[in-house]
Parts: structure tokens; C-alpha cells; sequence
């Protein structure tokens, strides 16, 4: 019993340390993401107006009625938050925060359930501490630590990730209890995991792989397995009945993703398969990054520790094992092959079960009968907790080195009249929300065909959005001096025309609280 309550003040100890670095100075790194501002409109407007619409993109498929293309829940979340507790950079990640503090909770509980009773302080370390990116190598990885860096950014996937975790607890405990009430609760999960992001359906065939696999008698992993589809589609159906209902406009918005689904291509697949180290393993063309002891965890540590699920569920027939390697296959198989942006911000589901299958080898071999072995581990576990602790002291050192951007929003608020149309990138929309604000891809969006059922000129989008106001940022700036190829020519060509003939005015320079120029621009309209 002793032993017991020391494991869950760990737990808990876990759980604060997480809460604690990621609540700290959250809003001066890293800076503000674009995705993070675009993901509140739809939920913003919905509390303020009844409406699920981002006005961000008004002009664009009938985006200011009805915002089709990203799942709900987060921006319904991030909306009624932002009524409770205002809108700011720190009240944006809140919500990532807590969802990353539940996942240090649910993976702790999970490691004790499916591995010895020391995996659950072993996983939550590794959760807080395994450091795959190099600190710094990102702007928007500034510890290296994927769920430390992903839980301070206003996206969906820590709480898709939460709620694949819950899931996968109501699966433990539906199979150890036979209770069907945890069957529907795990398919109730996996509901909200894919309303959160349309990933967080990955869970369902691996879980049903896992019921197949399992030693329960196939009737019943089959009714099992339909009482979690049947609750995941429940869930489902109220957005299914509102994307159906604006289908035209679903389809039309899809397009801005369409290249990254070209599902009927067998290559569409081989080359999503061959490239997903790059999700992992941001930053490898940098010879240094081989310095990193994450790097070579990741590569040594997963297969081993898959490998020891299958030895287990195969030699001792031990049923977690069977589900753990299932999983921990099934799902980050679904990502390699089907999500073509290799992009880092989709890893904390995956990650979450990497984690759970690594510490739960790590925790055997710190309790193997070998001396030799367990120091060796416990030598591994150090190197990475001492890795990742010194990613995040670099992580809040940058921190303290900016400021938060309440200066900088308000000093573009006092700049811009509230009567104006702004037309910029949405990272500037929480200073501006008083305005009538477009986010800068509009136009960019109304000009291409392969996006844009009725395409038009980049020139005729300007002149259709015609802004008051044009604020110019980095990698505006950049964009629109951009002379590297025909195309980015002629943008910058176009552009400038259009702002000569509005008689453009740079009425105002600034910085933000990174020291990133802004450039105001005023116009004059007709």
C-alpha cells in the first residue's frame, strides 16, 4: 500500500511540474502561430453572434456563414473560453495547457495499468522530458520537447490526443471489467477525439484490431467493437448533419486541402510512408542534431520496446501486451500513411503511445535481474530527463527575453481606426477584433484555381476585399519582395501596382514583442 501512494505522489508531483512549466510566462513564447487566432474565429463568432462562421475569410465559399473546414470542438472550447476569460495569447493556450496536463495523468495511469507499477512515473517523464527536436531549431519549438512545445500552442492536437488517451482507458477498463457502459464511454471518446480533429478517428479500426486480436470470444470483441462505433457516430451526427446541410460549401472549402488527400494514387501513399520520419525528426539535414539523445531513444528505444509488447503478448499471452503493440502500431501507421503534411503539430497522438510502449519496456528493464541492465537504463532515463530539462530552461530563458504581446497589440489597436478594413495576417486579429479584419490568404485563396471554384485575378480579389488598411509583417514583407521566380514576381508586381494605385501611405512602423517589423500601411478607397 506504501508503495502505491509513493507512485501516485508522483503522479501528481508529474502532473504540477507539467501544469507549472507550461503556465509559465505562456504567453511570451513561443510567438504567436497564425493557425492559433484562425482556430478561435469560428468559436468567437459562434458565442458572439450564433453563428459558426470566421468572418477571417469572408468572400471565401461562404466561410463567414459556416467554417467547414476544421473539426469543432476546439474552437467551441476556445470560444467559450474566450467569454469566460477574455481573448489573449495566455487565455488562447489555456485550453492546450490543461488538455496537456490531463495527457501527463492519463499516461501515468495508463503506464501503471498496462505496464509494472514503476512505468507510470517513467512515462510521465518521458512525456515531460523526451526530447526529440532540437531546442530552439524551431520558433515554435523552443524547449524540443514535443508535448511541452505543442500544449503552449492554441491548436487541436493535445486535446485530440487527451481524449484518444481517455479512450484508450475506458478500452482498458472495459476489457478488464467486461462493462459495457465503458465500451460506449471509449467510442464516446474517440467522438470527441475525431471532433477535435478528424485524425482522432485513427483509434477506431486500430481498436478494433485489438479487440480481434484479443482472447475474448469474437461474438462478443464484435458487439464490442460496434457499441464503439455506434457511440463515436452519435457523436458524430450533429456535425455530420451540419456539414451535410452546407454540403456544396463543405466541398468547395475542402479544396484548400485537396492536394494533401489524393487517395486513389497507390504513390499518394508510398511517399507519405517514406517521409514520415520527418514528423518525428525535425531538423536531421543539421549534422548536429545526431548530438541529440533523443534522436537515438527514438530510434533505438520504439523498436525495442514494440518488439518487447509482441515478445510478451506472443510468449506470456499477456492481453495489455497485445493491445499496446496493437496500438501502438495501428494508429501511428494510419499517420505515416494518410497524412501528407509531415507536419510536427499532428504528433502528440502518436507520440502519446510511443511513450506509453517505451516506458513500459523501460520500467521491466530497470526491474530486470541483470544489474548491468538496469543501470544502463537507468543511465538512459537520465541522459534524456537531462536533455529535455536543459530544453526547457532554453525554452524560458527565450521566454524571458520577450515580452508579452499586450504591448504590441495594443499599440496596432491605438494605430488602426476601428472603422477601418484591415486586411492582414490573422496573428494581428486579437488586437483588431473591433474591426472588419481579412486574413491576408484571402486574396491569395480567390486568385488560384486550384482552390477557388471561380478564380479571379490576385489584382480583382484586392479590389474585391479593398482594404482601409494593410499591415505588412515579416513574412509578408518577405513574400511581397520576393523576386526568385516568374510567379513570385508577378505577385509582387501585382501587389505593389494595386497599393501605388490606392495611393498607400506607410503611416506607421512598429515592432512585435519578438522584434519582427510591422509596416501599416493606409489606402485610399472609393
Amino acid at each position: 500500500m506504501a508503495a502505491k501512494n509513493h507512485q501516485r505522489w508522483l503522479g501528481l508531483l508529474a502532473v504540477f511540474i507539467f501544469f507549472t512549466l507550461s503556465i509559465y510566462q505562456l504567453d511570451h513564447a513561443p510567438p504567436i502561430f497564425e493557425d492559433e487566432p484562425w482556430i478561435l474565429a469560428p468559436g468567437y463568432k459562434l458565442f458572439k453572434q450564433g453563428v459558426f462562421g470566421s468572418d477571417l475569410l469572408k468572400g471565401f465559399q461562404n466561410m463567414d456563414q459556416h467554417s467547414l473546414q476544421f473539426m469543432p470542438l476546439f474552437p467551441v472550447l476556445q470560444g467559450a473560453f474566450s467569454q469566460l476569460i477574455g481573448v489573449g495569447l495566455f487565455q488562447l493556450r489555456f485550453v492546450p495547457v490543461c488538455a496537456g496536463t490531463l495527457c501527463v495523468a492519463l499516461v501515468f495511469c495508463l503506464a501503471q495499468q498496462l505496464g509494472r507499477r514503476g512505468a507510470g512515473p517513467v512515462a510521465a517523464a518521458l512525456l515531460i522530458f523526451w526530447q526529440w527536436m532540437p531546442a530552439g531549431g524551431h520558433i515554435n519549438l523552443p524547449s524540443g520537447v514535443p508535448f511541452v512545445d505543442l500544449s503552449r500552442m492554441a491548436r487541436y492536437d493535445v486535446l485530440a490526443a487527451m481524449w484518444g488517451l481517455c479512450a484508450l482507458l475506458c478500452f482498458v477498463r472495459a476489457r478488464r471489467t467486461r462493462w459495457a457502459v465503458f465500451d460506449w464511454a471509449c467510442g464516446g471518446c474517440i467522438g470527441l477525439a475525431g471532433l477535435s480533429h478528424v485524425y482522432g478517428f485513427f483509434w477506431l479500426p486500430a481498436f478494433w484490431v485489438a479487440l480481434m486480436l484479443d482472447r475474448t470470444p469474437r461474438r462478443h470483441s464484435f458487439a464490442m467493437g460496434l457499441r464503439l462505433v455506434g457511440m463515436a457516430a452519435l457523436l458524430l451526427l450533429p456535425w455530420a448533419i451540419f456539414v451535410l446541410s452546407h454540403l456544396s460549401d463543405a466541398l468547395a472549402q475542402a479544396r484548400v486541402n485537396a492536394t494533401r488527400f489524393d487517395v486513389f494514387n497507390p504513390q499518394f501513399y508510398i511517399n507519405n510512408l517514406l517521409l514520415e520520419h520527418r514528423r518525428y525528426l525535425y531538423g536531421l539535414s543539421n549534422g548536429a542534431a545526431w548530438l541529440r539523445p533523443g534522436v537515438y531513444s527514438l530510434l533505438v528505444l520504439v523498436p525495442l520496446a514494440w518488439l518487447h509488447q509482441v515478445r510478451q503478448a506472443i510468449g506470456l499471452r499477456r492481453r495489455s501486451a497485445v493491445w499496446l503493440a496493437a496500438l501502438a502500431l495501428l494508429v501511428p501507421l494510419q499517420f505515416a500513411a494518410l497524412l501528407q503534411p509531415k507536419t510536427y503539430q499532428y504528433l502528440p497522438t502518436p507520440a502519446s503511445l510511443l511513450i506509453l510502449i517505451v516506458a513500459v519496456f523501460l520500467a521491466d528493464a530497470l526491474a530486470h535481474r541483470h544489474k548491468v541492465i538496469r543501470v544502463a537504463t537507468a543511465f538512459c532515463m537520465a541522459t534524456l530527463c537531462a536533455s529535455g530539462a536543459s530544453g526547457i530552461v532554453y525554452m524560458q530563458r527565450v521566454a524571458q527575453q520577450h515580452e508579452s504581446p499586450v504591448r504590441y497589440l495594443r499599440e496596432l489597436r491605438q494605430a488602426v481606426p476601428m472603422q477601418a478594413r484591415v486586411l492582414a495576417r490573422p496573428n494581428h486579429w486579437p488586437g483588431l477584433m473591433a474591426n472588419d479584419f481579412r486574413n491576408f490568404v484571402l486574396p491569395l485563396y480567390r486568385s488560384m484555381s486550384s482552390i477557388s471554384q471561380n478564380p479571379i485575378s490576385f489584382d480583382a480579389a484586392l479590389e474585391e476585399i479593398a482594404p482601409d488598411v494593410v499591415i505588412l509583417d515579416q513574412p509578408l514583407i518577405q513574400m511581397f519582395q520576393d523576386r526568385s521566380t516568374p510567379t513570385a514576381r508577378e505577385r509582387s508586381d501585382t501587389f505593389w501596382r494595386y497599393m501605388r494605385r490606392h495611393n498607400a501611405r506607410l503611416t506607421k512602423t512598429m515592432h512585435d514583442n519578438w522584434e519582427q517589423p510591422i509596416e501599416i500601411y493606409w489606402l485610399d478607397q472609393p
